[in-house]
């Protein structure tokens, strides 16, 4: 099966067994969960240091289209193809400029035929770049380094795909290791990839190109293929390898030295799988520059859940980290998150996507986050409030006020700001204003809820705020604030 076309994230479990448990420094991190979906749901995703997401955007029966979440918001880009309509691309990679790679449909009006071309396009000047193939009929654009290079796959006249390097002029041929095909998945410095390519025998095996050359990473003890997807900037290499008995590893490789990664729940945390026993897909995973990868687990059948792995210890993202945004226990009628981590950044963001059951996903996008609950003395409160106990609320308890006019505020330093409350019967409204500026009435009128989100504000970056929240009718409770800094 072609990498290019899957949709879905391809789960292998690997039946080898062995626990590990939560650190403490992991248990520390509280997240909030922002869902990102948008036509018939999103297939990949790539995350940035400033916290913008490409995506590649399902539409239904037909294909994807490719698009970035910034601030709240998701953008499709502007199809490349004219005769596409906007339709028949992917979005698989981002950098800190804001610069996206992937890949879109194209037509050879000469040779009257449908091909696939890498392209680059830039949401600062709007432009797309389409990268010349080589010589076959499809190619896609898989990551980009901070320079705008950007690394992919290839089809050659042959039809064998390769591994390719575009340096923004000329796009280099990168070859394989004895074998046919190969792939780049990631990239940090220039003139640098990594990813996996057939030797003599026919068996994939993880490769770093580098200063002109492709050299073959080897396998962990026991595998007889692997891959490498993610690098950063010290240079780290993640990968993950399988053998034929359905044993598995994920490791990282730094200056020759090899680290495989512990397991949780007997499973690796990078999914890995060999369609058809020779191509190797890209799979969820993922490491950031502050050393932080990312995967994920099956918890329960069709339920996963994403999984951090920094300074020695792998742990599952759990309920208790995103106490305002519980996890879902049966995604198919139960709203909340699930998922395999797909990326990160140095901010401790991470996107994870979790597979409907139309055979697409929802994205989540967890954002570190810092909490003041209703005690917090960073609040100011003025005009009557009265802390009383709520069943299920945060802390156990919540600030209320009757009082029309009373108001809480906080001025804090962060991209993101949510107000928590309660719902109730005759519950009453709170205006919310940041720096001054009206973000709307919210209500809390309704079923009875305790850590309600009543109100999301995304900034385009870090900064400095002030929120001000004000009753303007019957009993408003306040639960807490929480603040994204990054």
């Amino acid at each position: 099966m072609d990498a290019r076309r899957i949709r879905r994230v391809i789960v292998v479990v690997c039946l080898l067994t062995a626990a590990l448990g939560a650190s403490s420094a992991r248990a520390a991190t509280n997240y909030a969960v922002v869902p990102i979906t948008d036509e018939a749901g999103i297939d990949t995703a790539s995350l940035n240091a400033n916290g913008q997401v490409a995506l590649s955007i399902y539409q239904g029966s037909c294909c994807d289209d490719a698009g970035y979440w910034s601030a709240g918001a998701i953008t499709h880009l502007p199809s490349a193809c004219m005769l596409c309509n906007s339709f028949g691309a992917s979005a698989l990679g981002i950098n800190g400029a804001g610069q996206i790679t992937g890949g879109v449909s194209n037509f050879d009006t000469t040779a009257q035929k449908d091909f696939g071309q890498a392209y680059r396009y830039s949401i600062a000047t709007g432009q797309t770049t389409l990268i010349p193939t080589l010589g076959g009929l499809d190619a896609d654009g898989q990551a980009i380094n901070g320079a705008g290079q950007v690394v992919g796959e290839a089809d050659l006249p042959s039809l064998a795909t390769h591994a390719f390097l575009w340096d923004g002029t000329t796009v280099r041929d990168l070859g394989t290791l004895g074998g046919e095909n190969s792939v780049a998945y990631g990239t940090y410095a220039s003139g640098q990839a990594v990813g996996c390519a057939q030797t003599a025998s026919g068996r994939y095996h993880p490769f770093r190109y580098q200063g002109g050359t492709m050299t073959d990473l080897g396998l962990p003890a026991g595998m007889t293929q692997g891959c490498a997807t993610s690098v950063n900037s010290s240079g780290t290499v993640l990968g993950y390898a399988l053998n034929d008995s359905g044993g598995c590893a994920a490791w990282l490789w730094h200056a020759g030295t090899r680290t495989v990664l512990p397991k949780l729940n007997g499973q690796c945390i990078l999914p890995g799988s060999i369609p058809g026993g020779s191509s190797l897909p890209n799979n969820p995973g993922h490491i950031a520059n502050a050393g932080q990868v990312v995967g994920g687990i099956t918890v329960s059948p069709g339920i996963y859940q994403p999984v951090v792995y920094q300074g020695g210890t792998a742990a599952r993202i759990t309920a208790t980290q995103t106490p305002f945004d519980p996890p879902s226990a049966n995604p198919a009628v139960t709203p909340g998150w699930f998922g395999l981590a797909t990326s990160n950044n140095l901010h401790g963001l991470i996107t994870a996507l979790g597979q409907n059951d139309n055979g697409s996903n929802t994205l989540y996008l967890f954002r570190p986050i810092a909490i003041d609950d209703e005690t917090s003395a960073a609040i100011k409160y003025a005009g009557g409030w009265t802390r009383t106990a709520l069943a299920g609320a945060y802390g156990g308890h919540v600030k209320r006020s009757s009082s029309a006019g009373a108001t809480a505020t906080l001025t804090f330093t962060g991209a993101g700001v949510s107000v928590i409350g309660a719902r109730g019967a005759g519950l009453g409204s709170a205006t919310i204003r940041i720096d001054g500026r009206s973000k709307g009435t919210v209500s809390e009128a309704g079923a009875a809820k305790a850590r309600f989100r009543l109100k999301t504000v995304f900034f385009a970056g870090p900064g400095t705020h002030t929120l001000k929240i004000t009753v303007s009718s019957g009993t408003f409770k306040l639960d807490a604030i929480t603040v994204a800094p990054h």
